[in-house]
């Protein structure tokens, strides 16, 4: 009998040490960077004559819109741009709008009104530079039709930015 409650007690020995092994874990948290996003300058597409497009570049420094985010330096970030297909007046007439793959730019210096061109209607994953920031630029096209309703035209242009961890 002595043999048989030995081997049982091996047998409980062996199942428990592998348990304890795989119950320990290492504590690991992660708390995201602290990311601040403000617009600095609207869309400006001015005076807009019936029937006739008017383009703004992203490197137009008066009328293109811009946007800084603020963040850890070197950090990487994911922005988004939530883009409107129309402005209205507030009697509700539309003006559509289009933005296109190279109406986004995206720059470490505010200075630099050229930067790095990127679709605004696609995610960007950037870095912030040296200062912990970073700056985007948007320019897009009014189309309005040969009909259109006089007024002031205004839409919201949302930018998101998410802290990518890498």
């Amino acid at each position: 009998m002595r043999f048989g409650r030995a081997a049982v007690a091996a047998a409980v020995f062996i199942v428990v040490v592998p348990s304890v092994g795989v119950a320990q874990v290492t504590p690991a948290a992660r708390v995201p960077r602290t990311l601040t996003a403000m617009a600095i300058r609207d869309l400006r597409f001015g005076t807009l004559l019936p029937g006739i497009p008017m383009s703004v570049l992203y490197d137009d420094v008066h009328r293109a819109g811009l946007f800084e985010v603020r963040g850890e330096r070197s950090s990487s970030v994911r922005i988004e741009l939530t883009l409107p297909s129309s402005m209205t007046t507030s009697s509700g007439y539309e003006l559509s709008l289009f933005f296109g793959p190279g109406d986004g730019a995206y720059a470490d210096d505010r200075g630099r009104p050229h930067g790095i061109p990127f679709d605004p209607r696609a995610p960007l994953v950037a870095i912030l530079g040296a200062s912990g920031k970073l700056y985007v630029r948007l320019g897009g096209t009014a189309l309005p039709d040969r009909m259109q309703a006089t007024g002031e035209y205004s839409g919201t242009i949302s930018l998101t930015v998410y802290d990518v961890g890498i």
